[in-house]
């Protein structure tokens, strides 16, 4: 139990009578969205003589409410997922302030409810700026200040928001740090709403002195805070996760791990090593990232920020897009003529701004039972045989140039479950003269498509899968790399088809490395997503 003296008791009074205030005017406002939605819907039957278009973005917008801490309550961490009080995996997606000590005038209640109700953010990043002139070491109180007015307006629109020290030397400062974070566990550690962010970015630092610094931080938190998750940053910008993964923090809960990048610069090579990370049991937190090249700048490269998003979505993980401000950049989302309370119009806004909040209003979206339940549902299953329960039946072997490798299907999947073993004998020439695939798949143009397998092999290392063309001129829709191991893991894909087509196919590639190679593949599933309506 907390020991908290009466000028505690009285804040905790202050602020469950907050609460209890906000719980009423959140009630008020989603009355008013469903007396609106009503009206609309009327006026629609009047003018137009028939339901509303369901891919209407004003439609849309209807059936967004803002209900992520409600429905999820209070967050944990558990293997390497986050979950919610009861136990189920979330997904949250958000976006982040930029440094408060430049822009400051975002830091407002009117810009962080646009931001939900717009934008359909579940989380919102505060990024207080440490270190620069003018910054937190500068002006502790204004910078609070700006803080707090984000996570209250936070808390009134039930989202989750993360308290960012926003440091790239966050170890030389462990005392001011320590006192920052004491404060605001005093202040919102009953809330679950909040999660900590202790240190945005080391850069030139080691594992180590990161671990040290965070173990002090962390501590000083659990004093007061028991529950609410708390993210660690690692090395070089937060990308030499694998550091942490071999060495994490012990004797501590509800950790998860910072993953930072932007989406031109850091490709295939980082997400082969989240995927390493997440194999070590690592939990992932992706509490910052853009489109861009590392600099924040330089164009858009959409191809690899659509790569990022399925796998952030295949493994589940929870990302907030970098940033809410309007300097002349590509990764700041907002027009220099933006208006400091929110009201943007989605044609005025940056590039980056319009894919952001695309993507927001895209995957999160409201349902009746919880927030993380997916908009999609899978049907019509395209593969033939994909679980092997009839041996090799409709699978082919591509043995090229040599290559070859010896293929039975027994009982070695996860569970018992049937498995195709292939153990390679000569690998040939070039990698993928060994292949497993299965072709006769008609695909369309947009069509979202699902592929989940489990795979496991007697090393770790890297293959392909890849979906093209089954016929002249071989061209890929989608190839991804993938990370395997020892144990069976279970992979997870979402693409769209870039054209029509009769005869594509689900290819396993680069199996041919090594002479030593086996590899088993179990439960291979390909299918159409389609929307709920």
């Amino acid at each position: 139990m907390k020991k908290i003296d009466l000028d505690s008791s009285v804040a905790v009074v202050n602020r469950c009578c907050s609460a209890v205030r906000l719980k009423y005017e959140l009630e008020y406002r989603r009355l008013l969205m469903a007396f609106n939605v009503w009206i609309g819907v009327c006026l629609s039957l009047v003018i137009a003589c028939g339901s509303p278009r369901a891919d209407d973005e004003n439609t849309l917008q209807a059936k967004w409410t803002p209900t992520a801490v409600t429905d999820n309550g209070q967050l944990a961490v558990k293997g390497t997922q986050l979950v919610n009080q009861k136990g189920d995996p979330v997904v949250l997606r958000g976006v982040s302030f930029g440094w408060s000590n430049w822009w400051s005038q975002f830091y407002n209640d009117g810009a962080v409810g646009w931001l939900v109700n717009d934008w359909h953010c579940t989380v919102i990043r505060a990024s207080m700026g440490v270190g620069p002139q003018g910054s937190y070491l500068d002006r502790p109180e204004w910078s609070k200040k700006l803080i707090t007015t984000v996570v209250d307006a936070a808390i009134k629109n039930d989202v989750y928001v993360i308290i960012d020290w926003h440091d790239h030397n966050a170890h030389q400062r462990t005392d001011e740090a320590v006192a920052f974070f004491t404060e605001m566990a005093r202040r919102y550690g009953d809330c679950p709403n909040v999660i900590y962010e202790i240190y945005n970015e080391p850069v030139e630092v080691s594992w180590d002195e990161v671990k040290k610094y965070s173990n002090v931080v962390i501590s000083a938190i659990r004093k007061i805070d028991p529950d609410n998750i708390i993210l660690v940053g690692t090395p070089h910008w937060d990308q030499d996760i694998h550091l942490a993964a071999d060495a994490p923090i012990q004797n501590q809960r509800n950790l998860m791990y910072s993953l930072h990048f932007y989406a031109d610069t850091h490709r295939q090579d980082l997400r082969n090593r989240a995927d390493y990370v997440l194999n070590k049991g690592l939990p992932l937190f992706v509490s910052e990232y853009g489109g861009c090249a590392a600099s924040g700048d330089g164009p858009l490269n959409l191809e690899e920020w659509e790569s990022w998003v399925r796998w952030m979505e295949a493994n589940k993980i929870s990302s907030v897009v970098w940033s809410i401000s309007s300097k002349d950049e590509t990764c700041s989302m907002l027009p220099a003529t933006a208006g400091n309370n929110g009201n943007w119009p989605p044609e005025t806004l940056k590039p980056s701004g319009k894919q952001a909040r695309k993507l927001l209003r895209k995957y999160n979206v409201s349902s009746p039972e919880k927030i993380d339940e997916p908009k999609s549902v899978l049907k019509n299953e395209m593969l033939s045989n994909g679980d092997f329960a009839g041996g090799k039946k409709n699978w082919t072997i591509d043995q090229a140039a040599g290559a070859k490798a010896e293929v039975v299907v027994n009982k070695e999947g996860p569970n018992g479950a049937s498995a195709f073993r292939m153990d390679v004998v000569d690998v040939g020439e070039e990698p993928w003269n060994l292949q497993l695939y299965q072709g006769n798949l008609k695909v369309r143009e947009d069509q979202e498509y699902r592929l989940t397998f489990w795979v496991k092999s007697n090393y770790e290392g890297t293959i392909k899968v890849i979906c093209m063309q089954n016929h002249d001129p071989w061209e890929h829709s989608t190839e991804q790399e993938i990370l395997i191991s020892e144990q069976w893991k279970k992979k997870e894909f979402i693409f769209s088809g870039p054209w029509n087509d009769e005869n594509a196919r689900i290819t396993f590639t680069d199996l041919a490395t090594d002479d030593d190679r086996v590899y088993w593949f179990a439960k291979v599933s390909f299918q159409p997503v389609v929307s709920q309506k």
